[in-house]
């Protein structure tokens, strides 16, 4: 797991998400990290990708896994996740 600063270079950068986690593949943690997040943003709104405080979807494929990115709009979900990673 990575955390990234996007720019114009990424997709997402353009639908309004500042920060991300790139995973070199779907994991255990990619899996809580987002089970995490429904819990915690998408309890009560089902809405479209542009007005979610997060994103996740696979990316390119790099040395035959695809790689996995979790968008978020602001960088305090990072902290959220960083200060929960002890219940994984």
């Amino acid at each position: 797991m990575k955390t990234v600063k996007l720019d114009k270079r990424h997709r997402a950068f353009h639908d309004g998400y500042t920060h991300a986690y790139r995973f070199d593949a779907y994991s255990g943690y990619a899996a809580w990290v987002e089970m995490l997040l429904r819990d915690a943003y998408d309890r009560h709104s089902w809405t479209r990708k542009e007005s979610k405080v997060w994103h996740s979807e696979f990316g390119s494929r790099q040395n035959g896994c695809k790689i996995f990115w979790i968008y978020f709009r602001d960088e305090s979900v990072i902290t959220y996740i960083l200060l929960n990673k002890g219940k994984f």
